[in-house]
């Protein structure tokens, strides 16, 4: 029994350098096989790499176009600007029209004309009324001017008007507001007489 063991084991000692020898060999085929796979990753990976490097290029293009639009973009709206300075000077042109109106206004009260009364003048001289005769409007003012050396008067008939005695260059007034005929004398001399025609306006 002991000598079969013993036997057993010489066997086991003669298989083991022939798997020791073995072995060399199966490493360096396995060593080898790796090595070209070590290769090819080496080889794919600059080609990932170059791919890499390249991909970048499309982003710098699309950055320029944009950056292009954009600067295309921003020269359009300056060709705006003009359009809206005619319209501002189309829309002040009317506001100068009232103007005037306003000032045609204003002036149109002055051109009426004013009211003012009518003067008109009769002389004494050489005993006599010149004019002898008279016609005037209502509301006339008559002037009696004495250029004779002696006193006169302008008497109304009717008692409606009366001067009293006034001397050489001296005047008297004397207003007509109501229509009709008035005869007049000089009292001191009855034979000067003229007569004032008032007509309505």
């Amino acid at each position: 029994m002991f000598v079969f063991i013993l036997i057993a084991l010489a066997a086991c000692g003669k298989s083991e350098p022939s798997s020791a020898s073995d072995s060399p060999t199966a490493s360096a085929s396995a060593s080898e096989t790796e090595a070209p796979s070590a290769l090819v990753e080496a080889s794919v990976e600059p080609s990932e790499a170059e791919e890499e490097s390249e991909s970048p290029s499309p982003n710098a293009s699309a950055s320029e176009s944009e950056s292009a639009s954009h600067e295309h973009e921003s020269t359009e709206p300056s060709g705006d600007t003009p359009s809206s300075k005619p319209s501002a000077s189309e829309s002040d042109s009317p506001s100068a029209s009232p103007a005037p109106s306003e000032s045609e206004a204003s002036e149109s009260p002055s051109e009426e004309p004013e009211k003012e009364d009518k003067e008109v003048v009769i002389e004494i001289k050489d005993f006599a009324f010149s004019p002898a005769e008279l016609t005037i409007s209502k509301g006339t003012t008559v002037t009696f001017i004495n250029r004779d050396k002696v006193n006169h008067t302008a008497t109304a008939d009717g008692d409606e008007f009366d001067t009293g005695l006034f001397g050489k260059d001296v005047s008297k007034e004397v207003k007509f507001d109501e229509s009709g005929t008035f005869t007049y004398y000089c009292a001191p001399h009855p034979g000067m007489t003229g007569t004032i025609i008032v007509e309505d306006k």
